[in-house]
C-alpha cells in the first residue's frame, strides 16, 4: 500500500526500479516489524530460556530482512534525491535522516534482544513504530528531486502582494476596468494602489492623484500629500473619484456588531452581482439557512452556459441542475457553516464613510469592503467588495425568514 500511495510511482521515478525497490523495502520491513510484534508475546510469562530460543530463531529471518530493508531503502533514497545536501536542506531529507537514525536504534536493540529479549525488545518495538510514522510523513512530503526540478522562474511569476493600507488609515476602493483602485488616507497623505488581475500591484499603469504623480510606495503604489476630502485618481485612461471624511470616525464597534448579527442569522437571502472586469459578469440569487444549507441560481451574466443553473447544498450532499434540465445530479460535498459574514475576523481600518456606510480592509483576501448596516437591527443591508479580479455587490433581505432549503426530488 505505501508503494501505491507514495512517490515510487511518480512520473519522474524509474519505471521498474523505484516500485520494485519500494516493494522489497516495505515487504522486508513488514516481515521484520511483524516478527518483532509476534516475538513480544512468545513465552510471555513463561521460561526465559524459551523466549531466548525463539528470539534466536527469529534472528535467522530478521537479519536477511534487515539487509533487504537497508539495501532497498538506499536505492529509493538515490532515486528521490539529486544531491547529498538535500538530506539537510529539505523536509523530505530531514525525515529520511530521522528514519535512518531510528533504523540504527533498531539494529542495536535487535542485537541485544537476540540474546536477552525484554527491555531491548520493547525499545525495538517503539523505534519500529516511529519508523512507520516516518514512512507516513515521507509519503506526504515532496522529495528533494521534485523540489530541485521546480523551475526557478515559477516563484518569479507570482506577483508580490499589493501594498496594504497603513494602520488607522481611512480606506476605500473602486473598480477601474479589469483593475482595482484602492485608497488609503492618513492625515493629509493619500496612498493609491492599482491591483491587477494577477493579484499584485500593477506597475505598468501610470497613476496620478489630483493631477500629481507622487512618490512610489511599491509596485503600482503612489503616495501624494497634501490631499483634501475630494480625491481624483487617474489610473491609465480611467478616472475614479473618492470622497473622504474630514475627520474619520471609527466604526470598529459597529463592524463587530454587524459581524455578530450576521453570524447569528438563521437564514438570509442575497442578490449577488459579480464581475472580474469588462465583459465578464454573473448575477446570482442565494439563500442561506443555518446550520449550513445553501441554495443558489444563476439568473444572468455573460456566460450563457451557466445562466439558469441551480445548486442546493444540504449537509454532505450537493445537488446540481444544468440550465434547462429537470433532473438533479447528486455528489458528495464539504459541509458549510452558514450564514456567515463574508469578511474575516482580522478586518481592520473600519471607519464610517461620509454617507454613513462602513469601509474597511480585510488582509485575509486581501479585499476592501464597504457595507451598509441598519442602525436599529444591525443587519447588513448591502456589501461592496473589491479584490483581485473580483468586484462584487450584495443586497441582503429576508433576514431570518428565508424559505426553507430542502433536498430536491427529481421527476
Amino acid at each position: 500500500c505505501p508503494t501505491f500511495a507514495g512517490h515510487a510511482l511518480d512520473a519522474d521515478q524509474p519505471r521498474l526500479l523505484a516500485p520494485a525497490a519500494d516493494l522489497v523495502h516495505v515487504a522486508a520491513a513488514a516481515v521484520w516489524i511483524g516478527g518483532l510484534a509476534t516475538l513480544a508475546f512468545v513465552g510471555r510469562g513463561g521460561e526465559r530460556a524459551r523466549r531466548i530460543a525463539a528470539a534466536r530463531r527469529f534472528a535467522a529471518i530478521a537479519v536477511p530482512a534487515l539487509v533487504l530493508v537497508a539495501a532497498a531503502g538506499a536505492v529509493r533514497a538515490l532515486t528521490e534525491l539529486d544531491a547529498v545536501g538535500e538530506l539537510w536542506s529539505t523536509a523530505y531529507g530531514n525525515v529520511l535522516l530521522a528514519k535512518a537514525a531510528l533504523f540504527g536504534v533498531l539494529v542495536v536493540a535487535g542485537a541485544r534482544a537476540a540474546g536477552r529479549p525484554g527491555r531491548a525488545l520493547r525499545v525495538e518495538l517503539v523505534a519500529a513504530a516511529l519508523v512507520v510514522v516516518a514512512v507516513g510523513v515521507l509519503t506526504d512530503l515532496a522529495p528533494g528531486r521534485t523540489l530541485a526540478r521546480t523551475p526557478a522562474s515559477a516563484a518569479a511569476t507570482i506577483p508580490p502582494p499589493p501594498t496594504p493600507p497603513p494602520a488607522r488609515a481611512y480606506v476605500d476602493a473602486a473598480e477601474a476596468g479589469a483593475d482595482g483602485v484602492t485608497l488609503a488616507v492618513t492625515g493629509h497623505t493619500a496612498q493609491v494602489t492599482v491591483i491587477d488581475g494577477a493579484g499584485g500591484g500593477d506597475a505598468s499603469i501610470p497613476i496620478r492623484i489630483d493631477g500629481k504623480s507622487g512618490t512610489s510606495c511599491g509596485p503600482g503604489c503612489v503616495r501624494v500629500a497634501p490631499v483634501g476630502t475630494q480625491i481624483t485618481v487617474t489610473a491609465g485612461s480611467r478616472t475614479v473619484r473618492f470622497t473622504v471624511p474630514a475627520k474619520p470616525r471609527s466604526a470598529a464597534a459597529a463592524l463587530a456588531r454587524a459581524t455578530r448579527v450576521f453570524d447569528a442569522l438563521t437564514s438570509v437571502t442575497l442578490d449577488e452581482r459579480l464581475s472580474s472586469g469588462p465583459g465578464h459578469s454573473l448575477h446570482t440569487l442565494y439563500r442561506e439557512q443555518a446550520p449550513g444549507r445553501l441554495a443558489y441560481r444563476v439568473v444572468g451574466g455573460t456566460s450563457p452556459s451557466v445562466v439558469g443553473s441551480e445548486t442546493i447544498l444540504v449537509g454532505h450532499t450537493r445537488y446540481q441542475r444544468a440550465p434547462g434540465s429537470t433532473r438533479w445530479t447528486k455528489a458528495a460535498a464539504q459541509p458549510l457553516s452558514l450564514p456567515a459574514a463574508w469578511w474575516g475576523p482580522r478586518s481592520r481600518n473600519a471607519y464610517f464613510t461620509p454617507s454613513g456606510a462602513i469601509s474597511f480592509y480585510d488582509p485575509g483576501y486581501p479585499a476592501w469592503f464597504t457595507i451598509r448596516v441598519d442602525p436599529t437591527s444591525g443587519h447588513t443591508l448591502s456589501l461592496r467588495m473589491t479584490a483581485t479580479a473580483h468586484f462584487m455587490v450584495h443586497r441582503y433581505s429576508a433576514f431570518d425568514r428565508t424559505s426553507p432549503i430542502v433536498a430536491p426530488v427529481s421527476p
